[in-house]
């Protein structure tokens, strides 16, 4: 959930900045197709799966399907991502870096209670809040370097085609 409320205050607070947010969203979508393809490689249950598949082992002695895996967390990475892409863009366009200053703790807050509200409530092992973290992370890198190189480009072609 709180994975959202970044998302939605990440859309705030890039908007002036029109190019990097629609950068931001194919980001957002591309690091929720990287959680799953990995989800899915890996195959590690969420904590909550791994006490219901070992209970209904005890009982039953039958095999149970796992439909919920835990690494790396969707929520860590993708509030990563968020937090990363947006830092970057912020802190590098200076008019705006003050804007970002006024943010940087509400994300901090927000981000570290939802972690904590992860692991307490038994959705994510500890283990994969930090791979999450560390893939969107990365993810926010890659796509913002990506991003700025195609609008720098985008900004030269249109120079020269104006002259």
């Amino acid at each position: 959930m709180y994975d959202i409320i970044i998302f939605v205050l990440s859309i705030y607070f890039l908007w002036p900045l029109n190019k990097y947010t629609a950068i931001y969203i194919l980001g957002y979508i591309i690091s929720t197709i990287v959680n799953a393809v990995l989800k899915a490689i890996l195959r590690e249950p969420s904590p909550q799966q791994n006490k219901t598949f070992i209970k209904i082992l005890e009982t039953n002695g039958k095999n149970v399907e796992i439909t919920s895996y835990g690494m790396p967390s969707m929520t860590a990475q993708n509030s990563a991502y968020s937090f990363a892409y947006s830092f970057l863009v912020l802190t590098n366009n200076m008019e705006y870096i003050s804007k970002f200053q006024n943010i940087f703790w509400i994300f901090i807050t927000i981000i570290v209670g939802g972690f904590g509200y992860s692991i307490i409530k038994n959705k994510n092992t500890i283990a994969q809040i930090i791979v999450g973290l560390l893939v969107g992370i990365l993810i926010g890198f890659v796509v913002y370097r990506v991003g700025k190189n195609k609008i720098t480009l985008t900004e030269k072609k249109n120079e020269t085609n104006f002259l």
